[in-house]
């Protein structure tokens, strides 16, 4: 398509961790929240011509055909995460700002609360660029913004 768009990938950080310590039936729960969040935020600012598609696991693929408001969705999408994820773990690990699980060296490691990261790349990007080239570029991004405490937008 011709039409102007931006592409918004939304994954979550820690996530794997949360998964493994809470168990499967609360990450669903997760999932679940944030499947919910990003409907709302694209059925009451996006347009019918936006997608909103589920990569897997705590990947999501978001297509935006108003630019402008790309920013403001993300935000917002941030911020209604950040509002209420607390609220899905313990007090225990509250009181403590993380959790802590065995990584893969058998090591115990302190995990922080989940954060979200979002990627965006602007269309004229994705249409420009090779398809392996672009995933390159994205998950490049996404280490960025996973090394970075709490949610960001890159």
């Amino acid at each position: 398509s011709d039409k102007d768009f931006a592409m918004m990938y939304v994954d979550l950080d820690n996530f794997k961790e949360y998964n493994e310590y809470y168990g499967f039936h609360k990450g669903d729960k997760v999932l679940l929240y944030l499947s919910d969040i990003i409907y709302t935020t694209f059925r009451e600012l996006g347009s019918s011509e936006d997608f909103i598609g589920h990569v897997g696991g705590d990947d999501f693929m978001v297509f935006v055909h108003d630019k402008s408001k790309i920013k403001a969705m993300g935000e917002r999408i941030i911020k209604c995460f950040d509002d209420r994820i607390r609220d899905f773990y313990a007090a225990d690990d509250l009181k403590n700002d993380y959790i802590e699980v065995r990584n893969r060296a058998g090591e115990m490691e302190k995990i922080n609360i989940m954060g979200i990261s979002i990627i965006v790349i602007d269309g004229d990007k994705v249409r420009a660029t090779a398809p392996d080239q672009l995933y390159i570029n994205m998950m490049a991004e996404k280490k960025k913004a996973k090394l970075m405490k709490g949610s960001v937008m890159l």
